[in-house]
This record gives structure tokens, C-alpha cells and sequence, in this order.
């Protein structure tokens, strides 16, 4: 056997690092970087640079006022409606008019207001966390920075959004069991796909649709339900025949007509993630820096705009609007 030459032993050791031996399936590989030496890979966009970790903060500290905001106004709810327990109704105004509402609507929006506030103050940890260059790894296969914090945020506070949607539109609980299971699935999956490599990767991102779709069509179905307009009693919740002093209605009728609002940003915001991730985590085509930044826009809309709806939603008599999805035509609101 003859022995090879220096210059060949050299290129056969450049080539085996430039093209790494892999058992299995083939491992996903930087960009080329055409303005260097041949083999060598750019990696300036695999990593957060400072205008990305500017973002960051700038969110953190947006979701962490908003929530500071929210929890006031839940507690602002709360409160005024405890306080004003003993008597059966406030003055409320309502189109440059004054009507008489049962205190109970206060109780309504302090659940919802609650869970604005909270999701709010957990995306704003989140947020800190990755600001402050925590919350990551560098994935195997191809060097990526990968924020799993983000993945966290999501699996926490997504169902909580989901649970003041179905408080809104009054949902059965069957539904809303389905819609939390269904979220979580959602987002393990989606998180296992973000973190390997090969055909395996979209599977997982498969199944995470799958998962996906039920929670958009549900959120959109409860926009077309009837609206329970039965009567009451204000102290025991048992349902009445007749109209008397401690009757009422289920607080939610003044305040369903919020629900299209809330449902259509939540349904065109959420609608974007997966989007998202096909370009950053899924074939690397947006650079970790863009993937920071269109996250963030994203959970500050799907969050911080979610929860100012919510804090600030009005009440209505629903006669005008929805009197012909009644339960029951003879009852309900009137004008």
C-alpha cells in the first residue's frame, strides 16, 4: 500500500471536519458562510443579538405594568362590589343614561380581570428570564439558541386565557376541560418538535395542529351560542318561574357581546404562533433575533391587549343584539 502525501492527509482531515461522520439520520448543519474559508459556517444568527435582548426587556417591563394594571382593576372589582353587598343594585351609566344593574356584574369581571393580571405577570418572568440571557439552551443538531422559558410561559398561561374566554361566553365545562387538555397537548408537543431533529420533528408539529385546530373551532363555535336568558335566584342560583325581587340573570348576558372581540384577536393572534415556528424552530430560516422579536409582538397582542379588553369591557343590554338567540323568548332583557 502506497502512503499517502501530506497535502492529501490534510484535505481528507479538512473534509472530515467540514462534513462531520453521522450515524443515523443526518445532522442539520449552519449556514454556509460564503464570505469565509470553504467548511467554515455562520453562526451570527443562531444566537440573540443586542437589539434582540433590547426587545426582551421592553417587554418585560410593558406585561409587567400591564399587570400591576390589571390586578388593581381586579381588585378595584372585587372590592366595590363586596363592599355594596347589602344592597341589591349599583347606578350604572350606559349610553349617556343611568340604569339599575345587580352588583353581581362587578363579580363577573373581577374572575376574568384576575387572569389578565396573572397571565400578564407570568409572561412578564419570562420575559426576564430570557432578558436576562437565562431560559435557553444550544440545541445539538444544529447550534441554535433555543429559548425553552418561552415554551414554559405558554403552557401556564395559555389555559388561563382560555378559562376567561369560557367565563365570558359561559361555557359548558365539558368544553372548557376539552379546550385545557387540548392547549397542553398543543404546546408539549409543539415544544418536543422545537427541541429534535429529522421527520420526527414534524410529527410532533403535526400533532401539535391537530391539537391546535379543536381549541380555534371551539373558540370560535361559543361566538354562535344561545344566550341563557332564564331567570335566577340571586342568593341560591336555583332556576325560577316567576320574576320576583331576588331574581336575576346570569351575570354574563351584559357582558357576552365583549366575547367576539376577545375571541377574534385571540383566534388571529394564536393563529400566527405556529407560522412562526415553521420559519424560526422548525427550518431555521428566521435568525433567533427575528423569532424574539415576532414572539414578542405576538404575546404582547395575545396578552397585553387580551387583558385590557377584558379589564375594560362594557356591559350592554343584550336585547337589541342577540334578543333572537334567547333560550327563552319570553324572558330575557328588555329594552
Amino acid at each position: 500500500m502506497l502512503a499517502s502525501s501530506p497535502t492529501e492527509l490534510s484535505s481528507r482531515a479538512a473534509t472530515a471536519i467540514s462534513r462531520p461522520t453521522t450515524f443515523g439520520a443526518p445532522v442539520a448543519t449552519a449556514p454556509d458562510f460564503t464570505s469565509g474559508p470553504d467548511g467554515t459556517f455562520d453562526t451570527r444568527n443562531l444566537r440573540i443579538n443586542r437589539t434582540g435582548t433590547i426587545v426582551l426587556w421592553v417587554a418585560f417591563g410593558i406585561l409587567f405594568l400591564l399587570a400591576c394594571y390589571y390586578l388593581r382593576m381586579f381588585h378595584w372589582y372585587y372590592h366595590i362590589a363586596e363592599a355594596d353587598d347589602n344592597t341589591s343594585a349599583f347606578v350604572l351609566t350606559h349610553n349617556g343614561g343611568a340604569e339599575s344593574v345587580h352588583h353581581s356584574i362587578l363579580h363577573f369581571l373581577s374572575n376574568p380581570s384576575l387572569i389578565a393580571g396573572c397571565v400578564c405577570l407570568i409572561a412578564s418572568l419570562a420575559y426576564l428570564t430570557m432578558a436576562t440571557d437565562n431560559g435557553w439552551y444550544t440545541r445539538c443538531h444544529d447550534g441554535r439558541q433555543f429559548f425553552f422559558a418561552r415554551y414554559i410561559d405558554w403552557v401556564v398561561t395559555t389555559p388561563l386565557m382560555l378559562h376567561a374566554l369560557a367565563h365570558f361566553a359561559n361555557s359548558p365545562d365539558e368544553i372548557w376541560n376539552f379546550l385545557f387538555f387540548s392547549d397542553v397537548l398543543m404546546i408539549v408537543s409543539g415544544l418536543v418538535a422545537s427541541t429534535i431533529d429529522g421527520p420526527e420533528k414534524w410529527i410532533y408539529y403535526g400533532f401539535s395542529i391537530l391539537a391546535f385546530i379543536p381549541v380555534l373551532y371551539y373558540i370560535c363555535k361559543l361566538r354562535e351560542q344561545l344566550l341563557n336568558n332564564r331567570w335566577y335566584h340571586s342568593k341560591t342560583g336555583l332556576l325560577m318561574i316567576e320574576w320576583n325581587d331576588e331574581t336575576a340573570f346570569l351575570p354574563y348576558i351584559w357582558f357576552f357581546h365583549n366575547y367576539q372581540v376577545i375571541a377574534d384577536l385571540t383566534v388571529l393572534a394564536w393563529f400566527c404562533y405556529p407560522i412562526v415556528w415553521i420559519f424560526a424552530e422548525g427550518t431555521d430560516m428566521l435568525s433567533v433575533t427575528g423569532e424574539a422579536i415576532t414572539y414578542t409582538v405576538l404575546d404582547l397582542i395575545s396578552k397585553g391587549v387580551f387583558g385590557w379588553f377584558i379589564v375594560h369591557a362594557s356591559w350592554e343590554n343584550p336585547h337589541a343584539r342577540l334578543s333572537n338567540r334567547y333560550v327563552v323568548k319570553a324572558q330575557g332583557p328588555k329594552p
